[in-house]
């Protein structure tokens, strides 16, 4: 969960200093269907798009005002240690447990509030949703949204997290949208 947050971050210091950055990592989307080996997901159109093989990153406004992750997560690998283990044939309320466990040993979201704990569909499969506020060490309160779905060897989640004020509300109907076309592809399917 570290890594995931630190993904973030490192993506919001590479907005802040785009110069540096290779032009190939950080691109304008035009909207569409960016596929990866796994997943497909429609962008919305006119956001900033940096993706690598696990993970998709978007932006409007930088990432300090509103950001959507899509990413796999594989269970053996990317969860905190000391947190509640995410496991293969888990229900998705477990899962969603498992899940929120992760993120509070993650101590860089601060008083962290469940508003919603929830089943959820995802790519046609049983999944679950969280709703959740956080606060940052500065002080700024932002609402979270994650979307799971256990598959396999891996936990999927696209996760909305954005300022509470103005931002939220802004593009929350854009992350709904993106969560909503989220596809899972199996093996052997053309890009």
């Amino acid at each position: 969960m570290k890594k995931y947050r630190s993904i973030v971050l490192l993506c919001f210091m590479a907005m802040c200093v785009t110069s540096c950055v290779p032009l190939s990592f950080i691109s304008t989307n035009n909207g569409g269907e960016t596929p990866f080996d796994s997943f497909s997901v429609v962008l919305p159109g006119k956001w900033v798009r940096l993706s690598a093989t696990e993970y998709l990153l978007l932006t409007r406004d930088g990432f300090p005002c509103q950001g959507i992750i899509v990413k796999r997560f594989s269970l053996e690998n990317d969860f905190e240690k000391k947190a509640k283990p995410i496991k293969k044939g888990m229900l998705p309320h477990e899962q969603a447990e498992a899940f929120l466990d992760n993120i509070k040993a993650d101590k860089t979201f601060l008083n962290l509030t469940v508003i919603e704990n929830a089943p959820a569909a995802l790519s046609g499969k049983k999944g679950f949703k969280l709703v959740y506020m956080y606060q940052t060490e500065s002080g700024l309160t932002y609402r979270a949204i994650d979307y799971g779905l256990l598959e396999g060897d891996y936990l999927y989640s696209i996760q909305y997290d954005a300022p509470s004020r103005h931002y939220f509300d802004d593009t929350l109907e854009v992350f709904e949208q993106v969560a909503g076309s989220f596809k899972l592809k199996s093996k052997g399917t053309e890009n």
